[in-house]
């Protein structure tokens, strides 16, 4: 099953990291089967100094006919005392490196498109591109797994980004990294970095824990804080808290 990250701290925005499950090789009619489709939904709150901002994400996430290849769409929801639509994300994912139980485990290579479906102020009136990478592995110790990606958004006519407060029309770095600990067959603990950084200097660095519980086979819910350690003054970002859910059928 593909998460985003816990609660997604996706890369393009606040957002994460879409890590795909491997496509099968074929095509046609069992390529686009049932069941290599999920849907997920995240709660993101962000407390700010100047007001709080809660983000909805709604993602469904399937495999294409091409081998290790993968699509989603992202649908945003904000509201600070107004609610709105934020930027529609469709994205493509290709896994370029598979190896299974090795120190790199995956390289996954990742083309968003973000578009211009915003109301109220929750985004630009562009199309803006992503282009990001993830990748993970295991360090050799037992249950112990690490992971990092990043991302580089080209912010032709703005977007909101809710860790710099609101509207931003700088293009946008993100990355993240993080250490995952399996102290259970169904439930992982997790050690989360996050970086954001605007083309004119500005940046936030996060750290913080996650929780990752896996019910059933093909149910996944999240739990994660980030809490901001050094920024500029483009952000009075004080804590993140999320909470996600995903199923695959």
């Amino acid at each position: 099953m593909k998460t985003v990250t816990l609660t997604t701290l996706a890369l393009t925005g606040i957002a994460t990291a879409q890590t795909p499950v491997p496509a099968t090789e074929g095509g046609g009619t069992d390529a686009l089967a049932l069941s290599r489709f999920s849907a997920s939904e995240e709660i993101n709150f962000f407390n700010l100094q100047g007001g709080n901002v809660t983000q909805f994400l709604s993602t469904i996430d399937w495999d294409t006919p091409i081998h290790n290849l993968s699509a989603s769409l992202t649908m945003p929801v904000y509201t600070d005392g107004n609610t709105g639509a934020g930027m529609l994300d469709l994205g493509a994912q290709w896994v370029a490196l598979e190896s299974k139980d090795s120190f790199v485990d995956t390289l996954t290579l990742t083309l968003d498109v973000l578009l211009p479906t915003s109301s109220a102020g929750f985004g630009g009136t562009g199309v803006n591109p992503v282009v990001g990478a993830q990748t993970g592995g295991q360090t050799g110790l037992e249950g112990l797994q690490w992971n990092a990606g990043a991302a580089w958004q080209w912010n032709t006519s703005g977007n909101y980004i809710p860790v710099f407060g609101g509207f931003t029309e700088e293009n946008i770095l993100s990355a993240e990294g993080g250490l995952s600990w399996a102290v259970a067959e169904t439930l992982q603990v997790q050690g989360n970095y996050g970086f954001w950084y605007l083309d004119n200097g500005s940046s936030v660095n996060t750290v913080g824990p996650a929780l990752q519980w896996t019910p059933c086979h093909n149910a996944e819910l999240g739990f994660r804080c980030d809490i901001p350690f050094s920024d500029t003054d483009a952000s009075d970002l004080e804590l993140i808290v999320g909470f996600s859910a995903g199923i695959k059928f």
